[in-house]
């Protein structure tokens, strides 16, 4: 991801950051402005709150293209929430613009009481949800019916065979969208639960339930997956 007239991302930086190319971001950048953050930033950026803010000031100090440090850093795995959640490719790509462009704008909203990535997930988080209604094309359905043992649900969990790993993403691709935001805020990226209720802008409480209840519907789904294939 490259901010309009900033210099791309050479392969050497790509591979360094471990990201890959998506799409382009085009931000309301000053006209003129050209380079990038180096790498060393845009690797210090997710150390901490205190590098975050210090770029945020050198942004707004008149160092626009600095921008780029964040898209860098948080492109392709906001691509990745939010490509779970919207099946689409068009889509997403809109959708990981709008985000990115929301976040420049609001720089100023972010007070490093959070981790940088935890506010831009919110970000990306309420811009997918808008649009997905906007769309109608969200539902959220959590029932209080799933009483398989905790158990079961975590010896199947935990097999790492490649049949199982199998399974458990045609389990995933069953899942509605706010379902699949969980599966990556909390198993790909690792978030705490209280950054996630943070992010989808609830109670603690509530997300270690839905994490709960969210791994035995996996686990039903896929006992039902299997049950399809013996017939």
């Amino acid at each position: 991801l490259t901010a309009a007239g900033c210099g791309a991302a050479t392969e050497e930086e790509l591979q360094l950051l471990g990201k890959r190319k998506a799409t382009v971001v085009a931000l309301p950048l000053e006209d003129g402005r050209n380079g990038r953050a180096s790498l060393p930033v845009a690797k210090a950026v997710q150390a901490g709150c205190n590098v975050a803010l210090g770029l945020i000031v050198r942004i707004r100090s008149g160092h626009p293209e600095d921008f780029s440090c964040f898209l860098d850093c948080y492109g392709a795995r906001i691509m990745t929430l939010i490509s779970r959640m919207v099946s689409l490719p068009e889509d997403v790509e809109e959708l990981v613009q709008d985000t990115f462009v929301q976040a420049y704008l609001h720089l100023d909203s972010f007070g490093g009481q959070s981790r940088f990535s935890t506010w831009i997930y919110r970000i990306a988080y309420n811009q997918t949800v808008s649009w997905l209604r906007r769309n109608r094309r969200i539902t959220v359905e959590w029932k209080d019916d799933y009483l398989e043992p905790d158990e079961l649900v975590d010896e199947m969990m935990q097999e790492e065979e490649e049949e199982n790993i199998a399974y458990l993403e045609q389990a995933i691709e069953q899942l509605n969208p706010d379902e699949k935001a969980l599966i990556v805020l909390h198993y790909h990226e690792e978030h705490s639960v209280q950054e996630m209720a943070y992010i989808l802008q609830m109670s603690a409480g509530t997300v270690a339930t839905r994490l709960c209840r969210l791994r035995k519907k996996l686990y039903r789904v896929i006992k039902q997956i299997k049950r399809d294939e013996a017939r």
